[in-house]
């Protein structure tokens, strides 16, 4: 039996309300972990999953993003970061990676690597326990560190 108008657009709007849940919940876990607003919230997210995604293999940046709300992937997409592909291996060091976050955001070492902590802590919380495992299995040791402190 076909769908009417009337349930393919309520089906829609269903669809839309659960987007937008999502990536307001990916956002509120940010909140609580960093007390930033959340334009900035969603900044910091795009540039430290932007260097994330230049580190993993591209099959495996894919799979992480197929994971995350759609609202995030729609802006990682707009993303400069996004935008040059993935799967460069760049940065590879855990240093190189919080200085590739620290720039663009305007911030030091440190608070960077605090960004990070919240970022990775809160993408875990939005993908299963194998697809941490696959992206953990493609980061160097003081970067995976970072990841698996998350948990």
């Amino acid at each position: 039996m076909a769908e009417g108008p009337r349930q393919q657009a309520h089906r829609q709007t269903r669809s839309e309300v659960r987007t937008q849940q999502t990536f307001a919940r990916f956002l509120d876990g940010l909140r609580i972990r960093t007390e930033l607003p959340e334009d900035r919230r969603e900044q910091v997210a795009v540039v430290v999953l932007g260097a994330l995604q230049q580190r993993l293999l591209s099959g495996e940046a894919d799979d992480l993003r197929a994971q995350l709300p759609r609202s995030l992937q729609e802006l990682m997409a707009a993303h400069p970061a996004a935008a040059r592909g993935s799967g460069s291996g760049v940065p590879a060091s855990g240093v190189e990676f919080i200085q590739a976050v620290a720039q663009p955001l305007g911030v030091d070492f440190d608070e960077a690597e605090r960004y990070i902590r919240a970022v990775f802590a809160t993408v875990r919380e939005h993908i299963s326990e194998g697809e941490a495992r696959d992206v953990e299995s493609q980061l160097p040791p003081d970067l995976w560190s970072l990841w698996a402190l998350t948990q």
